[in-house]
């Protein structure tokens, strides 16, 4: 996958996000779920920002709620 940031604050967010080595859930625009993993991370500068690139590695993952 890949994303634009605008600025480098947007990145080191991501970074940290990243950095966790937890499971994340990524929607994409139908509004459909994907778990995973990342990783493969690389930060390439843009004349307007940074290109942020990784991989999501699915993984099975089953969403419970504590009561």
């Amino acid at each position: 996958m890949t994303f634009f940031l605008k600025t480098w604050a947007e990145v080191e967010t991501f970074a940290a996000i990243y950095d966790l080595n937890g499971t994340v859930l990524y929607r994409d625009a139908k509004g459909r779920k994907t778990y995973g993993t990342l990783s493969n991370l690389s930060v390439n500068d843009d004349i307007l920002g940074y290109i942020v690139s990784f991989t999501l590695n699915q993984v099975d993952y089953t969403e419970s709620v504590e009561v």
